[in-house]
């Protein structure tokens, strides 16, 4: 809804007088009003969430992706998560879309410099942002989506204005600009239409599995409960030194688990997930051994729409040395 209604904005956005000088007095408290707007709309979409009886766990995924996104993973160190951040806004955006905004930013810049600084924090922020942890994924990059529209439709809609021609013209890359991304996520699309993978791997999750039993989870948790009628619980995303005691809070709950006599059981993603330096996987190994199961073909729903990720999802029984 924002994109079409960023076009038309700034199509027909000509009436106030174009200014470079920048009131820092009025700048500021513009600033920190979008900054409220911001905070409650946060606010106010994760309250029903955290009134509900699943609250304890929201919160704590929250504050875990926080934690995250701001001190765990964070690495400005290297440039290969920002390589896949600036991939993942290729591909929405394509090298026609780039082009547009680059001219856009530099048309903002001669002529509204307020509207350059603002947009430009608007795309570098959040990119700063996710850019520089582990778990980058496309869908995090979403925001950033609007800015680039904005100073694109900010130049095309200066165009437009020369002659029908330049109006013609403009339509063609308003179209080729849409069109390319869906042509990129297409592929996805038809394959998730096509196939249930995650839906089939949960109820086949639960034909295998006792009543009983607790199938450790991490992002496919859901998945688990709605499709299986399976109980899940988390384990510990955030693995650092600092946070064992994180992890012997996990193995307390695990060894409560088995001294009731319920089965519990880990999958390759509930072993592998969030884990990059193998300490989670490390850790399981050390306290608990793994009987291999069986295994079923799966996916890794969050990678985000440009990638289908298919392969054997193996499941494993914890039992004691």
């Amino acid at each position: 809804m924002f994109i079409p209604l960023s076009f038309f904005i700034f199509f027909n956005k000509n009436s106030q007088p174009e200014n470079k000088r920048i009131n820092l007095v009025s700048g500021l408290k513009t600033l920190l009003f979008l900054w409220a707007i911001s905070f409650s709309i946060i606010f106010f979409f994760h309250l029903p969430l955290l009134m509900t009886s699943a609250s304890d766990g929201y919160s704590v995924q929250l504050s875990q992706f926080f934690s995250a996104g701001l001190f765990d993973n964070f690495d400005l160190s290297s440039s290969v998560h920002m390589r896949k951040a600036l991939t993942f806004i290729y591909k929405s955006t394509n090298t026609l879309g780039i082009f547009l905004a680059l001219f856009g930013l530099i048309y903002a810049f001669g002529k509204k410099a307020n509207l350059y600084i603002f947009l430009l924090l608007w795309f570098l922020t959040p990119l700063l942002f996710y850019g520089n942890i582990y778990t980058i994924s496309s869908r995090f990059l979403s925001l950033i989506i609007p800015a680039l529209v904005i100073v694109q439709s900010y130049i095309l809609g200066r165009v437009s204005r020369l002659n029908v021609a330049a109006k013609l013209v403009v339509v063609f890359f308003i179209f080729f600009i849409g069109i390319m991304p869906f042509m990129e996520i297409y592929p996805q699309l038809k394959f998730h239409n096509q196939n249930r993978l995650l839906p089939e791997y949960s109820q086949w999750l639960s034909s295998v599995t006792e009543d009983n039993a607790v199938v450790v989870a991490t992002d496919e948790s859901a998945f688990y409960v709605h499709f299986g009628k399976i109980k899940t619980t988390n384990r510990p995303l955030n693995i650092d030194p600092v946070r064992t005691k994180d992890m012997h809070m996990f193995k307390a709950k695990i060894d409560d688990y088995l001294d009731n006599n319920i089965p519990v059981y880990f999958t390759t993603l509930s072993l592998y997930s969030y884990d990059p330096d193998m300490l989670f996987l490390d850790f399981v190994l050390k306290n608990y051994k793994l009987r291999y199961v069986d295994k079923k073909i799966s996916e890794i729903w969050h990678k985000g729409v440009f990638f289908n990720n298919p392969g054997n999802n193996v499941l494993y029984r914890v039992e004691r040395y």
